[in-house]
């Protein structure tokens, strides 16, 4: 009996010790963050988050929504360079560069919102309002070559070879060449319906 009450003492100070150990979590200051965020006090959420980082910056969470927050303050600059401390640490994923690229988008700076484009769907993303934005972005900077090389890229690719179907079909579009637009729009609908 005495044994077992040892036991149970030893691993009650274990649990109430690890429970004072991870007492601090991320929720500390990104619920209020974000709380902050929905009265548009950006700025408060803004301090939390960085306070967040200051605790834990391995939370690339707080960088993506310090960006949004920038963005949404109409900091395009300061969001620019929070949303690429995560990828330059290279913890960010493949949906931090369309993030990136929207950012770019909404600066006008082209050239980089192609760039982050690319590089998104070189890592595998199927998102089409990623394609959208690349295939905008390289008839802006008329980089067709290259848009055509990747697109033709991607229909490789089996997890993103509905893609190119909409690629071309948008790239149809905004040339204004209607025809083969709506037959390229039908082909990728045809394709994908599985998803809707």
């Amino acid at each position: 009996m005495y044994k077992k009450s040892n036991r149970l003492v030893f691993c009650l100070i274990l649990v109430m010790s690890s429970l004072d150990l991870w007492a601090f979590s991320s929720e500390d200051y990104y619920t209020p963050a974000l709380e902050e965020a929905s009265k548009k006090n950006y700025g408060k959420a803004i301090d939390l988050l960085k306070e967040q980082i200051a605790d834990d910056s391995s939370f690339v969470e707080a960088f993506i929504r310090i960006a949004d927050f920038y963005n949404y303050s109409s900091s395009l600059k300061k969001g620019v360079d929070y949303f690429q401390i995560p990828i330059k640490q290279g913890r960010g994923n493949v949906n931090d560069y369309l993030g990136l690229a929207q950012l770019y988008k909404h600066a006008k700076d082209w050239k980089n919102t192609f760039k982050n484009c690319k590089t998104a769907l070189a890592k595998g993303s199927t998102s089409p309002y990623l394609v959208d934005l690349f295939v905008k972005s390289a008839l802006k900077l008329k980089k067709t070559n290259e848009l055509a090389k990747v697109l033709r890229a991607i229909k490789k690719d089996s997890a993103q070879k509905h893609l190119y179907n909409l690629g071309y079909a948008i790239w149809r579009l905004q040339i204004k060449k209607l025809k083969k637009a709506r037959g390229t729009v039908l082909s990728y609908l045809e394709k994908r319906k599985d998803f809707y």
